[in-house]
């Protein structure tokens, strides 16, 4: 598996250094002068271009390339095939549940399928496989993690779904942050299989080293129990602590292709919508549907629904101000020319 990323003293132990034996595990800080560091290749190393083909960003294609129809020179012998380990993982905007029943109580977790997609792929069909089932907790290290997911106990065992180790899916919002974090325990960059830990409070020193890809959402209860457990000079808990079945409530990558048509529809549907609504300021010019005056009518016969606006109303003003007009006296109308009222007379 190769060397451990770094080895230290920690304060819990006994005092003697992990061993440089390729196991799968998160390192121990503990701010000490003795600390030994074991030289690891830099994750931004670009990697040799030896007969490899670039991943495909699609888990449907391989992203191999296809031979020419006129080509008589490039046989399908000649492509180079991607080992599905190192394909993306597949998309889903979904997140995944399992319950985690251990000797000490029930842990649930949530999965960020949506952000993490190959670990959390990997950990959920281990999980409905029975993989975990009757598994310890080979190492626990109280105010740091526990670890667990080697069927063979001893932290150097352990497989993925693919058969060989997978990459890191390190994201930088996704920390070591608090307690009940579920991450990757690995033996250096990009050698994830099977084994996991939870922490027992945060360990940021493990970010970017490590991937997260859950976190404990029920039975922190049952987390306390198991760091308080006493545990021997390699951090082996003297208790046996073990995992007694997985039970998965919710595996998004069992349903994608039910994702991908409820994605379509609802794309359909607003595309479908917006061509037939009017923006409400557009509404009433002469490219849009004008908004027509409702018809008022409180009259009964022909002409009864015609619009208010088309036969103006006659309001009480208006009679009196006709009214005044009528009865009005010219000012050249002598004044034994007007009746009583002061009214213009006829003659």
């Amino acid at each position: 598996d190769g060397t451990t990323e770094t080895t230290t003293t920690n304060n819990t132990s006994s005092g003697n250094d992990d061993d440089d034996d390729g196991s799968s595990h998160p390192t121990s800080t503990a701010a000490s002068s003795s600390t030994s560091t074991v030289k690891r290749v830099e994750e931004n190393e670009k990697p040799k271009r030896a007969n490899t083909v670039a991943p495909s960003p699609s888990h449907i294609s391989s992203g191999a390339q296809a031979p020419s129809f006129t080509s008589s020179a490039f046989t399908a012998t000649d492509l180079k095939s991607v080992h599905p380990a190192d394909l993306p993982g597949k998309l889903t905007k979904k997140k995944g549940y399992v319950k985690l029943l251990t000797t000490l109580g029930p842990i649930n977790v949530e999965l960020h399928c949506d952000m993490v997609p190959k670990a959390c792929e990997n950990f959920l069909e281990l999980c409905e496989k029975g993989y975990y089932k009757d598994t310890k907790f080979h190492r626990s290290i109280k105010n740091f993690m526990v670890q667990g997911g080697d069927p063979e106990g001893t932290g150097r065992g352990g497989s993925s779904i693919w058969d060989r180790p997978f990459k890191d899916e390190i994201r930088p919002n996704l920390k070591h942050e608090g307690r009940g974090i579920l991450s990757m325990a690995n033996s250096g960059p990009h050698s994830n299989k099977s084994q996991f830990f939870i922490t027992y409070k945060s360990a940021p020193w493990l970010d970017g080293k490590h991937t997260v890809f859950g976190k404990v959402v029920g039975g922190i209860e049952t987390l306390r129990l198991i760091e308080n457990v006493a545990t021997d000079s390699s951090d082996c808990p003297s208790h046996p602590i073990s995992l007694l079945s997985c039970d998965v409530f919710q595996n998004p990558f069992r349903h994608l292709e039910e994702e991908y048509a409820e994605e379509r529809k609802k794309e359909e549907e607003i595309q479908q919508k917006a061509k037939n609504v009017y923006k409400e300021e557009d509404r009433g010019a002469w490219y849009s549907n004008p908004a027509p005056s409702p018809l008022k009518s409180n009259k009964s016969g022909i002409g009864k629904y015609m619009a208010a606006n088309i036969i103006p109303a006659t309001t009480t003003t208006n009679k009196k101000r006709k009214a005044d007009e009528i009865g009005a006296v010219h000012p050249s109308v002598p004044p034994n020319k007007r009746d009583d009222e002061g009214g213009q007379l006829i003659l």
